[in-house]
């Protein structure tokens, strides 16, 4: 029964941390409708589309990370003291893992909606640097 427990505990965070491995290491190079961070922001032009699946891996990986590391604690606490209330526990724990897959896609797509505005404010920023050196 335990065993059980443990698995059911741990998947959802291994999953989040391989999409977040899969995707740092082997992001999809082209924008493309079927595979990657995709939104209407991530998809206007090259740049925004490589920044978006960057962020969204980051974002996967520290979200996985985190979820595992309280899913680790959460089994060994479960283990010496709540063991009559392992099923209600996993399950409140799976529905907020569960919820924090939002976390890196909101966060995500914050960064890549004003990826372009603060890409303009930066070379606005250095030409008018350069401008008062000259």
């Amino acid at each position: 029964m335990m065993t059980e427990y443990i698995v059911i505990s741990l998947i959802n965070p291994i999953l989040v941390l391989v999409l977040g491995f899969v995707m740092k290491f082997y992001p999809p190079n082209q924008i493309n409708k079927s595979i990657g961070f995709r939104t209407k922001s991530s998809m206007a032009d090259h740049d925004s589309w490589t920044y978006a699946q960057k962020t969204w891996a980051n974002h996967l990986l520290t979200t996985g990370f985190t979820l595992l590391l309280i899913s680790v604690i959460q089994v060994f606490l479960v283990e010496k003291f709540f063991q009559e209330q392992m099923w209600y526990i996993v399950f409140g724990l799976l529905s907020l893992q569960f919820m924090t897959i939002l976390i890196p896609y909101l966060l995500t797509k914050r960064k890549v909606d004003t990826f372009k505005v603060r890409e303009r404010e930066t070379f606005l920023k250095k030409i008018k640097k350069d401008s008062n050196k000259s």
